[in-house]
């Protein structure tokens, strides 16, 4: 519109001053030359602003509604206003930042609406396995998973039924046939089984370079709920439900040790010098035998 308006008013202006000096409007624009080095300079700004505007029109980048997010500026929002000079973004926390339209043509920054058009939104997270509790598969536990809930682990019967069906518990070894590898494989058939996960999108299960906290194991898939609190709930539902499955394929999900973990691992300590609590007394001790404990403890 404010560009509609600029050329507009330039045609006008060029025909009243041919108008008022009785002269061509090719003689008016031809003598425009001279001053336009120092229009450029006064209006440079302006003359940025709408070339980026032309820019970001034609190749159609930005429009309003669009949730931008500009790393620099730390903005991520929605686009309200595109004016000549300014884009303004209503940001989540509902704070506003005025961002000039140059900007979207100099920097860098992300626009997540064709993620709304396409129908998915990633999912990529991680958690650690503890890897003290990868172990071959043997029988008893291609077993086990079978009788926990057959419909739970539907995805595994007719794999884990040919592979219990042919194969012995040392040839199980041979075949590298571990306890983690079942896992992944349940997980990718439970993302696979899910009707909010794109079958058509990439979906990956997979292990990352191990480190200090354990080994990551990534899962990688598109869900069809793209809006916050929709991806947020799919999200938190997968990955609660893996913490709570691992277990039955005697994997354990590592954390570091908090309080509570250490001191469960440490002998009970007094408060005073850091020895060892005297015995609990026997039943029917005198109080003259509990005096002699405590005087003991107090001399060591």
């Amino acid at each position: 519109m404010q560009i509609g308006k600029i050329i507009v008013s330039s045609i006008a202006t060029i025909l009243v001053i041919a108008t008022l000096s009785n002269k061509s409007p090719v003689i008016i624009i031809s003598s425009l030359g001279a001053v336009a080095a120092v229009l450029m300079f006064v209006f440079q700004h302006t003359l940025i602003s709408l070339v980026a505007n032309i820019q970001l029109s034609s190749s159609n980048v930005i429009q309003l509604g669009d949730w931008v997010e500009m790393p620099q500026g730390n903005i991520s929002g929605e686009v309200t206003d595109i004016a000549l000079h300014t884009i303004t973004i209503r940001n989540w926390d509902n704070t506003v930042s005025r961002v000039p339209t140059k900007n979207f043509i100099t920097e860098t920054y992300t626009n997540w609406q064709p993620m709304f058009s396409s129908g998915g939104r990633r999912i990529k997270r991680s958690f650690f396995i503890d890897q003290s509790s990868i172990t071959f598969a043997d029988g008893v536990l291609l077993e086990r998973l079978k009788t926990v809930s057959p419909v739970k682990f539907a995805g595994l019967s007719a794999y884990l039924s040919t592979k219990m069906e042919t194969l012995s518990d040392e040839q199980l070894i041979h075949h590298g046939i571990t306890n983690l590898g079942l896992f992944r494989k349940y997980l990718l058939e439970y993302l696979k089984a899910r009707d909010d996960i794109r079958n058509d999108m990439y979906l990956v299960v997979r292990q990352l370079s191990p480190t200090s906290e354990g080994l990551p194991i990534e899962v990688y898939c598109f869900t069809s709920k793209v809006f916050w609190s929709e991806y947020e709930d799919t999200q938190s539902e997968i990955f609660e439900y893996m913490y709570a499955t691992a277990r039955y394929f005697a994997l354990g999900i590592y954390q570091k040790p908090s309080g509570i973990d250490m001191n469960n691992m440490m002998p009970k300590r007094t408060r005073h010098g850091g020895h060892a609590l005297p015995a609990d007394p026997p039943a029917g001790a005198t109080l003259s035998a509990c005096r002699t404990s405590s005087a003991a403890f107090r001399r060591a």
